[in-house]
């Protein structure tokens, strides 16, 4: 029996989970790559406040109810002819992507329909999110389409036509991470919403900028901290999210073993100190997802035996 690739054994985890999340529990916004994908939600078209007990993440041990998932993966040579696979799936809708240098081939399904090709786009997509029946994409060129009701249609890019370093959807709208654009190029959000006058958005010398993307295109949300990084093309990267009714920025703490986490208060556009977790040795890659309502980040580390195992760590508390 040939081995099977990295790519293809962490797919088949994640179609696994995702089928069982999306017909046990449809609610919020999957997005992810190679991987495990995420859920995230929100409620009346802004981020929620959170409260209550202090937060952190825990692993999965016998007997407890928090799951520990563990997939191992055997090294294997990338095929020159694949960029890798994709998930992503709002409430209605779970879409499959497979990416080739030059083709993206995505199929999508319902709760209670098979998987049915949709057109193809001739462009390797690299960051892909969902908000409520429209799947947006971006490829390797920086231009961004979205695919609904009307097909394919071409949006509106980033300054620059720069690639997101992570995409994330929630209800209606579309959240970036990016690497900052020059003062101006974006106008600036206010109290989250796009103000009647346009103001431009100024992140100074902060490296990474979080973007909001509504119909009258990008504007500035807010600024990530400075202690967050991130290397182009890099696996391993910050990533956004929205769980207990906030955006959410996690990102591999330099120095550290842990993900740090904060959280954004969109009316001050101030970040707080969110879940952190304990020390990951050897990490790879992670991404957030729900399972039954309750945050789960799901983080590749590197095997012993070679190749790359899944863990995850529940979010404990209210």
């Amino acid at each position: 029996m040939s081995a099977i690739s990295p790519t293809r054994r962490l797919l088949f985890v994640a179609v696994a989970l995702v089928s069982a999340w999306f017909v046990l529990l449809p609610v919020g916004v999957f997005a992810r790559e190679e991987g495990p994908p995420a859920v995230y939600g929100r409620h009346g078209g802004r981020p929620l406040h959170s409260g209550g007990r202090p937060l952190h993440w825990a692993a999965g041990a016998a007997g407890a109810v928090v799951p520990t998932v563990v997939a191992q993966a055997r090294p294997a040579a990338p095929s020159p002819q694949a960029r890798g696979a994709r998930l992503a799936a709002d409430e209605r809708t779970l879409w499959l992507l497979r990416v080739e240098p030059s083709r993206s081939q995505i199929s999508s399904r319902g709760a209670s329909t098979p998987f049915t090709p949709i057109p193809p786009l001739n462009a390797a997509i690299t960051s892909v999110a969902a908000t409520r029946g429209t799947l947006y994409a971006f490829v390797d060129d920086g231009d961004l389409y979205s695919f609904g009701q009307n097909g394919w249609t071409s949006e509106l890019n980033l300054p620059g036509r720069v690639p997101p370093i992570d995409l994330v959807g929630a209800d209606t709208e579309l959240y970036a991470l990016l690497a900052s654009p020059a003062a101006g190029e974006l106008p600036r959000l206010d109290n989250g919403v796009s103000p009647s006058t346009s103001q431009p958005f100024d992140p100074g010398d902060a490296p990474l900028t979080i973007a909001h993307y509504d119909p009258r295109g990008w504007a500035g949300l807010a600024l990530a901290p400075r202690a967050v990084t991130a290397v182009p093309g890099a696996r391993l990267h910050p990533r956004l999210a929205v769980f207990q009714g906030a955006l959410h920025l996690l990102w591999p703490a330099s120095g550290t073993l842990q993900i740090r986490c904060v959280r954004l208060d969109p009316e001050t556009g101030a970040w707080s100190d969110g879940p952190s977790t304990s020390d990951l040795p050897d990490l790879t890659a992670f991404w957030i997802v729900m399972v039954s309502r309750v945050p789960t980040l799901v983080a590749a580390v590197r095997a012993a035996a070679g190749g790359e195992e899944l863990r995850a760590l529940r979010l404990l508390g209210d």
